[in-house]
């Protein structure tokens, strides 16, 4: 086999084993970032970011707080970096679950923001891999993928929601 193809295998499988980790890692912390899925669902949908259409889903949330009316218009309070990220998974989830849109008014979305934010984690891994392939062998450069998604605050916040 050669060196590229083992090269591929290794990115890919530390992909699916991160993903996989991450993701089944069912503690999910969605405060702050509770309307970046709602965000990038209007993105998709309306084609805007406000979230008019979750009004009510809003207004009877604890999470209240993460959203603000301007102009007559509710919106998020923070950033829409991580929502227009967010907005290719969704887009293709919302094709391939009839009926998320409307689920989400009622159920909140906190898998559909795990699944997200698990992708990236697990993306950024390999990022991590593919650099330091710059400078360290294989083996080294697995660890040291390792110690970056388990041994920081990667697995504890920034692969539990999208803040």
């Amino acid at each position: 086999m050669s060196n590229r193809a083992k090269e591929w295998i290794v990115q890919i499988g530390l992909f699916i084993a991160i993903f996989i980790s991450l993701f089944t890692s069912q503690n999910i912390v969605s405060s702050d970032s509770a309307w970046s899925i709602y965000t990038a669902m209007s993105i998709v949908k309306e084609g805007d970011t406000a979230l008019d259409e979750y009004r009510d889903t809003i207004a009877s949330s604890f999470n209240s707080y993460a959203a603000e009316t301007v102009n007559g218009h509710l919106y998020n309070v923070y950033p829409l970096g991580a929502p227009i990220l967010a907005v290719p998974v969704v887009f293709v989830l919302d094709r391939l679950v009839p009926g998320l849109a409307e689920s989400i008014k009622t159920v909140p979305p906190d898998t559909v923001e795990l699944l997200v934010a698990s992708l990236f984690l697990a993306l950024t891994t390999v990022v991590i891999y593919r650099m330091s392939r710059l400078y360290l062998n294989r083996f080294w450069s697995v660890v040291l993928a390792g110690i970056f998604v388990f041994c920081t605050p990667v697995w504890s916040s920034a692969s539990r929601s999208l803040s």
